[in-house]
């Protein structure tokens, strides 16, 4: 079975600061909580298909001081293709370095042990699945296990959450008519390679394939498109992405019947880029 999108991270400077662009851009923006080991905290944006936008701050305070020197240091940048602690290096790097904008995708499995061996099978090195935590705001704490490959532009994997929540209509109910997500647009230097990494990631084959023209797949993941793109050394926006590896350009919502695409501005939304 293919693996659904599950969410966008979007890091942001200030996290209190980005809560009122998403809702005064017609979001409903649910506290999320801070996550095991201190270092971060963020905000989210629920959808009713279950994926989610994640808005991601680094949290003030001496931990968080603390892990952006060690960030500088050699002992943690070989920490990137670390089998354990890859994926500890993904996150808090980007986060630590990165501007404000999507610096991370994921996609949800429902058996993250199963799914490690098949893509390991399939000829992608994977991390060791990594505990995750987060204390909510009234204090009950979620727990969760993560994986990813050691190629950046691929999304990571994240496993169910051990406490589930059902979510309340209004939560998910945005003023400005969005949905979901419809589509992620991903950008590729080597296009045939990275197609063959994610349809070995994804678990399935694209929708629509023009691989003998080297220009565009499509990936139906749950109730969003994944949309790969080949690019190339003279496209500005190469420079851009290269910096967070080649990945994710922009997205286009998913519109319901209620509210309109005009009635809300999505020009400055800390760095996501609306198609």
């Amino acid at each position: 079975m293919s693996l659904p999108f599950d969410h966008l991270v979007i890091k942001v400077n200030d996290l209190e600061t980005a809560t009122q662009t998403f809702t005064a851009s017609g979001f409903v923006v649910t506290k999320g909580g801070i996550h095991k080991g201190g270092f971060s905290e963020n905000a989210l944006v629920k959808f009713k298909d279950g994926s989610f936008l994640e808005l991601l701050a680094i949290r003030k305070g001496f931990k968080p001081f603390l892990l952006k020197l060690y960030s500088k240091t050699r002992a943690f940048r070989s920490l990137k293709y670390s089998k354990k602690w890859g994926l500890f290096h993904r996150f808090y790097d980007r986060a630590l370095s990165l501007p404000e904008g999507v610096t991370d995708f994921c996609i949800l499995s429902a058996d993250i042990k199963a799914d490690l061996v098949r893509i390991n099978d399939g000829g992608l090195f994977v991390t060791k699945p990594m505990a995750a935590a987060r204390k909510r705001p009234d204090g009950k704490k979620i727990t969760w296990q993560m994986a990813s490959t050691l190629l950046t532009e691929l999304p990571f994997i994240r496993g169910p959450y051990s406490t589930h929540s059902t979510l309340a209509e209004e939560a998910t109910t945005h003023k400005n008519g969005i949905t979901g997500i419809k589509s992620i647009t991903l950008l590729a230097l080597d296009f045939k390679e990275m197609m063959r990494n994610l349809t070995t990631l994804l678990g399935q084959e694209p929708q629509q394939n023009m691989a003998e023209e080297d220009k565009e797949a499509r990936y139906i993941v749950g109730s969003t498109t994944l949309i790969l793109k080949k690019s190339s050394e003279n496209d500005a926006l190469i420079k851009k992405l290269r910096s967070k590896g080649l990945g994710v350009f922009g997205i286009e919502w998913e519109f319901g019947t209620s509210g309109s695409q005009v009635d809300s501005d999505f020009s400055n939304l800390h760095g996501l880029v609306v198609l």
